[in-house]
This record gives C-alpha cells, sequence and structure tokens, in this order.
C-alpha cells in the first residue's frame, strides 16, 4: 500500500500465469512540493531515460490489467498473437484503450509485470521508449530451460503513447500487466513549503480557538500569548490538539484547521521526502527512512566456503561484516534493523540471479542458490529494511 501525503490548493480479474507475492514501492519525489510517497519497501528495475521526463512525477496505482498476452487464444490479449522473435523489437501503443487497460493521456511512465513464457533460448528483455536508443541494460533475464520469468519494470511512455519490447534471442511469448503509472499532473495541484509559509502568514490565529493566556504552551516558543499565539511557523504545534489519526488530513478550511482524510502531511515538520509522518501520543513526528544497503560481487570471482569478503568485493556500511557464506548459502545481516523480515531483496547484473531465493528472518536475511550463478559475471545485492 502506498499512500501520498500533500497541501491540496482550495480552489479487470486477470489469468496469473502462477501463484506470485510481489511487493514493490515507488518513492515519489514532487520537487519543491511539501510531499511524502510510503510504501512496503522494493527495489524496481527502471528504463525511463531522462531526456523522457519534462517534470517531476506522481506515481499512481491502479487495478492491475492485462496489456498483452502473445500466447494463442484463449490467453492472447491485445493485437499480436505471435511471440518476439531473435533480436526482434515490438512497439505497440499504450496510452487510451489497448489490451484491458484503459491508460489516460498524461501516464508519463507505466509500472508493470513482465513475464516471459515458453522461451526457445536463453535470452533477456528489454523495455524501453521508442524515442530514445534501446538501453544496454536488460528489464528481465532467463534461460532455455525457464518456465514462466517474471519481474516488475518501469518505462518511460513515449510522446505518441508507445512503448517497445525487444528480445534478444530465440522466440519468446511476452505477458505485460499494468498496475500503475507516473504523471505530472498531480503537481499543479500542491502548494510549494514557501506558499504554504505565506498562507499560513497571512491569516493570524487561523489554528483553532483563543485559549487563556500562556495557559497551555501549545502556541509554540515563538507564538504570542492570546490571539496571535498560533501563527507564524510555529503555529503547527497547535495542530496535536486536534488528536488526529495517523493517516488523517491535517487541512485549513478556511477558518480552522481541521482532521480530514489520507492525503496531506504538516511542512511545519519539515520531513524528507521519503519519510512518513506519525502521532507518538504527543505530538506529530517524523518517522525513521528506511536502510538501505548493497553488496557487490565482481565478474568472474570465486565462491568458497569462508567469511563474507570472500564472496562479495564491496558493501555499504550498513552491513554487519560477521556474516558468512559458502557455496549454497550467504547469511546477511544489517546494523540497526531490529526485524529482518521487514527487509526487500532484489539481485541484478547477474543472468542467473533470477535463481536466487531470499527468505528474511527477524535476526537475519539468508541468499540461497549461490552455486546457481555465472561466476563470469558480476552480481549486485539491493537490500532495503525498515528500521
Amino acid at each position: 500500500m502506498s499512500v501520498l501525503f500533500h497541501f491540496a490548493r482550495a480552489d479487470s480479474a486477470e489469468t496469473p500465469l502462477r501463484d506470485r507475492s510481489i511487493s514493490r514501492t515507488r518513492w515519489a519525489a514532487v520537487g519543491a512540493a511539501v510531499a511524502v510517497a510510503v510504501g512496503g519497501g522494493g527495489l524496481l528495475q527502471a528504463m525511463a531515460s531522462s531526456s523522457d521526463i519534462a517534470a517531476p512525477a506522481v506515481f499512481v496505482a491502479t487495478t492491475p490489467c492485462r496489456l498483452l498476452d502473445t500466447r494463442p487464444a484463449p490467453l492472447n490479449v491485445g493485437s499480436r498473437v505471435t511471440p518476439l522473435g531473435p533480436n526482434s523489437t515490438y512497439t505497440t501503443t499504450v496510452i487510451g484503450t489497448n489490451g484491458n487497460c484503459v491508460l489516460p493521456d498524461d501516464a508519463a511512465s507505466l509500472v508493470m509485470n513482465v513475464t516471459v513464457t515458453n522461451p526457445s533460448a536463453s535470452s533477456y528483455l528489454t523495455v524501453y521508449s521508442p524515442t530514445v536508443a534501446r538501453p544496454t541494460t536488460s528489464s528481465l533475464n532467463w534461460t532455455a530451460a525457464s518456465a514462466d520469468v517474471a519481474n516488475a519494470v518501469t518505462a518511460s511512455v513515449s510522446p505518441s503513447g508507445e512503448i517497445s519490447f525487444y528480445n534478444n534471442r530465440g522466440t519468446t511469448d511476452l505477458v505485460a500487466d499494468v498496475v500503475g503509472y507516473y504523471t505530472a499532473g498531480p503537481l499543479k495541484n500542491m502548494y510549494t513549503k514557501a506558499e504554504v509559509d505565506a498562507l499560513i502568514a497571512a491569516v493570524p490565529a487561523a489554528v483553532g480557538p483563543v485559549g487563556p493566556v500562556g495557559a497551555t504552551g501549545l502556541t509554540g516558543a515563538k507564538g504570542e500569548p492570546g490571539v496571535t499565539g498560533v501563527k507564524g511557523d510555529t503555529g503547527d504545534s497547535v495542530l496535536g490538539g486536534l488528536r488526529c489519526a495517523t493517516n488523517q488530513v491535517i487541512a485549513y478550511d478556511g477558518a480552522a484547521w481541521a482532521c480530514a482524510g489520507n492525503q496531506d502531511t504538516l511542512a511545519g515538520l519539515h520531513c524528507t521526502t521519503n519519510q512518513s509522518i506519525g502521532w507518538d501520543g504527543m505530538a506529530w513526528i517524523c518517522r525513521s527512512a528506511p536502510i538501505v544497503a548493497t553488496l557487490t560481487r565482481t565478474a568472474n570471482g570465486q565462491i568458497p566456503s569462508g567469511s563474507l569478503y570472500q564472496v562479495f568485493q564491496a558493501m555499504s556500511p550498513d552491513v554487519d561484516p560477521t556474516g558468512s557464506c559458502d557455496p549454497f548459502q550467504c547469511r546477511l545481516r544489517l546494523v540497526d534493523v531490529v526485524d529482518h523480515t521487514t527487509c526487500q531483496v532484489s539481485f541484478t547484473g547477474n543472468d542467473r540471479a533470477n535463481q536466487l531465493v531470499a527468505t528474511t528472518t527477524q535476526n537475519d536475511i539468508y541468499i540461497e542458490g549461490m552455486f546457481m550463478l555465472n561466476l563470469t559475471q558480476p552480481l549486485y545485492v539491493n537490500i532495503s529494511c525498515a528500521t
């Protein structure tokens, strides 16, 4: 689940290829606007090019829908009914009504779950905007022996509303399910922090009724006793008296501050864009941002029995160096993470990384199947955990 907090201006059930449980997060940075995106953690592979993005974007979650399925009827969805051939690119329109999806004109990028099935050779898939040169990176990798292989992919939509799919070798059927998109549209409905500060300063005594002089101290250290004590940059401290629930809006309705829905945050807290806010029983506070860590194993490395250093040549400071690996399994732990079941783990850089299995327990993260890796290629382990 993702929740977007902001100060607002006043003016198909699809047939799955197999059971999956994939949780993904997108942090939506909205420039100078006071906004926070909160989710369940995880990492996505993005093919968006900076030349395709004209403005910061906000993520919009949708009911999952099937954009295309190249398999024969009755599974087929969309206009293509043949597999992708070797060294071939399939470009399709995604804006408007296509397959089982209806997407708006302002969708700048799509978030999809892309699956290959019935592959005839080991290969990789690249998903990208047809207005840019095809990237040299892959969105999804598989071997000739693979069954269904899926991955979450974010790709830019071209100005004409299209996305391209490139297959390197052999033939394979392709399934793409859309779970959301990015759009810059909501930005024009938000105030910047400077605009919010100016509006608060222009409305003295706008926050709640006037209390006795010095009786409660809710007006903050810089407030004046009585009528003028609640204005300015300390006015947000009075909002604690509203006792709103953690998922409610704190909004000014033109006469007073009030609890409403579940979309706004408090500008006065100055939280960063990857933090959430919550009520701790006494005041609204900024929650801790997640701990993000990486480990790297270079190409042509060995996987002998021994310490963590013999397998991974580099790691971020958040990784506990006392972990260990053998040819079958690695045990990892992140510093300052109380419960490792909150951690999300992904692997990139190795064409057999999709054969690794990550299991999280309260104290450790286990990576199994190290012997399956292609030793001539690097391996990057990406971890995100709640504090």
